[in-house]
């Protein structure tokens, strides 16, 4: 993906990447990880279990495939029971579509992947907050997340991110709509930067006064 300048990094990633490194950084992800060819590259950042939804993120790129056809790479980080999921990718035919890479530790690799995505998918339905979403968002990569979610809270849809349903031919063909034009999906991560990578400080102040707005309303009533 062809992020512009100014990259700003949220504070949780805690390391700067400025213009003149950004090509040198995408470098090293694309030997890392042999992306130098891939087109579409999607991010899955979280647990890999049934509780994020990893499941319904296959069933999703099953879909994905049929839509969009097979060039696309799902690269999956987080620890998990990956030999669950084996058998899936192969009955959905997905092994060369999904790759898992575990628990990274290396925050700067996980800042490059970022980068690097096209697109940072959160198909979960637990999240009371979405921190990926923020982290991709300081990349300017955008999000797409489930409707009537806490993570989809500060999204509008195909302006700063994407909102979908719980469905995977729905969710695929969000996805699709979102790789087949990239200068639109360019500037939709542009405005995912400006509207939702906030730092803690602006996170807690907002907290404080939606708090601060509970209690008046409770002394009120």
């Amino acid at each position: 993906m062809a992020h512009a300048h100014n990259v700003k990094i949220f504070v949780t990633l805690n390391i700067a990447i400025y213009d003149k490194e950004i090509n040198s950084v995408l470098d090293y992800v694309d030997k890392l990880y042999g992306l130098k060819d891939i087109s579409n590259l999607l991010l899955f950042v979280g647990r890999l279990n049934s509780t994020k939804n990893f499941d319904f993120l296959l069933d999703s790129l099953a879909e994905l495939k049929k839509l969009h056809g097979p060039n696309f790479l799902l690269l999956a980080v987080g620890g998990g029971n990956f030999s669950a999921f084996e058998k899936k990718l192969q009955e959905l035919d997905l092994t060369r579509n999904v790759r898992i890479l575990g628990e990274i530790s290396d925050r700067k690799i996980i800042q490059s992947l970022y980068l690097r995505s096209d697109l940072h998918v959160c198909p979960s339905t637990i999240e009371t907050f979405g921190m990926t979403i923020q982290e991709a968002a300081s990349q300017k990569t955008p999000s797409i997340t489930i409707e009537h979610i806490a993570t989809s809270n500060n999204i509008i849809d195909e302006e700063n991110g994407f909102i979908t349903s719980l469905n995977p031919l729905v969710f695929a063909s969000k996805i699709s709509v979102a790789l087949s034009d990239k200068q639109k999906l360019t500037e939709i991560g542009e405005k995912a930067f400006l509207a939702l990578n906030n730092s803690w400080e602006d996170i807690t102040k907002k907290y404080l006064e939606e708090y601060s707005k509970i209690i008046e309303h409770k002394k009120e009533q």
